[in-house]
């Protein structure tokens, strides 16, 4: 498994993780970019043009590549004007100009331009187009891309990333530590919202709505979390066995800390103790912890204290204890059953998962944070 590890900002993350030969690629974006990409700018730390430019050096010292995000899922259709174009187009040559290696973009519009005008340029789909089907993929193996990042909800689903797989003639990539809600009914908004929520840096600070939902639902039903599609490092070869090589490990939001101590588990395949310090669930175990954002972007969140109460939940999961989940999962076809007849998920919940009691009372703030802002 070849791994593209999310870039934060900082240049340290790549100096700290080169020695590491299966990571291929870091993937980041300029704060301010004409497409934008799949995360709030004021929940992220500035990243400048120059920033950029300097950590595509710095990747191309160590004979890795660098990955440059423009994958906001919705533009207004501003993308058919030709102000935007022109601007699109500009950051294109401006990328090939500091010699990036990939660009990943999810509408499909902007990619067929791409492909057009600088044909030079690798593409990777990103997940934001909801790839998840052998259909699908063809149309975009059809255009030309290097890669494709499925959509979030198939990971697990091995047989079907087969097939898909065997279809194309670009590669597949799995999202290996995303946390995100099985078969989410949240997800095709929650990538619209926060795609227009990455296109401005005005004050714009309100809590994640999806998010927030998002984790209630995983920590009053913690079996939410071991149903959400992560692999863990010990069940790589499982994807690979189907014909999956790529992996993808988030997120950019994370500390240099937390992001290194996640690449070297997936690339050791091997994590021992909690599980929870590389998956990307939204936690803060400790006012110390790397587990959540860059400590960097502090002083750009006005409410960050809220932020970090809100999700202060602590929990963890063990690792050994899911030695069977993989394999489980390559011969189950989720996708036909009913989870409250299966219960397979519960049980490994309730073997793996352990939650602090004082979580009911910070769940508690959550409700009822939610339900104040939905009366304001």
């Amino acid at each position: 498994m070849k791994y593209s590890l999310a870039y934060n900002g900082d240049l340290e993350l790549i100096h700290k993780t080169e020695e590491l030969e299966d990571i291929e690629y870091y993937y980041g974006t300029v704060s301010k970019n004409p497409v934008g990409s799949g995360r709030p700018v004021h929940q992220m730390s500035f990243i400048g043009h120059d920033n950029i430019a300097q950590a595509i050096e710095a990747a191309h010292k160590y004979n890795k590549k660098f990955n440059v995000l423009m994958n906001a899922a919705c533009l207004s259709n501003q993308e058919y004007t030709s102000e935007k174009r022109n601007e699109i187009s500009d950051f294109l040559r401006w990328l090939t100009q500091i010699g990036v290696d990939m660009v990943t973009i999810a509408n499909p519009y902007i990619i067929d331009m791409c492909r057009s005008k600088y044909p030079e340029l690798k593409i990777s789909v990103s997940s934001f187009a909801l790839v998840d089907s052998v259909e699908s993929a063809k149309y975009y193996d059809r255009l030309g891309v290097s890669e494709i990042t499925v959509r979030n909800g198939i990971e697990r689903n091995y047989r079907l990333l087969e097939k898909m797989q065997k279809a194309v003639s670009c590669d597949l990539q799995i999202m290996v530590n995303q946390t995100c809600l099985y078969k989410c009914p949240l997800q095709q908004y929650h990538n619209c919202v926060i795609s227009h929520k990455s296109q401005s840096s005005a004050d714009n600070n309100e809590i994640d709505y999806c998010m927030l939902q998002c984790i209630l639902m995983k920590y009053k039903d913690t079996t939410q979390i071991i149903k959400s599609t992560w692999c863990r490092p010990e069940d790589i070869h499982i994807a690979e066995s189907v014909g999956i090589c790529r992996g993808k490990i988030t997120d950019r939001n994370k500390s240099t800390e937390w992001l290194e101590r996640a690449a070297r588990a997936y690339c050791t395949r091997s994590c021992e103790g909690n599980l929870l310090e590389i998956l990307n669930v939204n936690q803060v175990v400790n006012k110390n912890s790397p587990n959540i954002i860059s400590k960097s972007m502090d002083s750009g969140i006005h409410n960050f204290a809220l932020m970090k109460s809100l999700m202060g939940l602590d929990m963890s999961i063990d690792s050994k204890a899911l030695d069977s989940l993989g394999e489980h999962f390559l011969n189950s076809n989720c996708s036909m059953k009913n989870c409250d007849e299966c219960n397979y998920c519960a049980e490994m919940a309730r073997k793996a998962v352990h939650s602090d009691p004082l979580n009911a009372k910070r769940i508690a703030v959550i409700e009822d944070y939610l339900k104040k802002d939905m009366m304001r």
